[in-house]
């Protein structure tokens, strides 16, 4: 009888260890929602609709393990307020998500800008990350994700 009892009591801690693993072993898998992801093919700007082709500007933000810059993010944000106030025109940023660790893509067409100041903002951009390997600055590429 006491072998019985041991054994279904040996089976019943070996079920509960055997659950309590195979819950905490789970990834957790972060949520998007579709306001966290513009795609530019459904993107209007300025009226117009996206042409994916080929973006302006894009500003990478990436991460070497270890997520991304922070600090670079709230750079980009202040430096769009600037040029849009200063300038009196309207840069238009969407973000594109890509990896784990926080990786976006900012996408800038710049279609209601200038030649001219198109280059100027995309100067400034270059200045201002000119020393980060965090964030990459890319012109005229095709969209990364599709």
């Amino acid at each position: 009888m006491k072998k019985a009892i041991s054994s279904i009591l040996f089976k019943i801690i070996s079920l509960a260890f055997l659950l309590m693993f195979s819950f905490s072993c789970k990834t957790r898998k972060q949520e998007t929602t579709m306001a966290d992801t513009v795609t530019l093919p459904e993107a209007k700007m300025d009226g117009a609709v996206a042409d994916t082709s080929k973006i302006r500007l894009i500003v990478t933000f990436i991460s070497i393990g270890e997520g991304t810059d922070p600090e670079a993010f709230e750079k980009l944000n202040a430096y769009i307020d600037d040029f849009n106030r200063d300038y009196k025109v309207k840069a238009i940023n969407n973000q594109i998500p890509w990896g784990r660790e926080g990786e976006v893509d900012n996408c800038f067409l710049l279609q209601n800008f200038s030649p001219d100041l198109q280059i100027k903002f995309i100067a400034g951009i270059r200045e201002l990350f000119k020393d980060n390997n965090l964030v990459q600055v890319l012109e005229n590429q095709p969209q990364r994700i599709k």
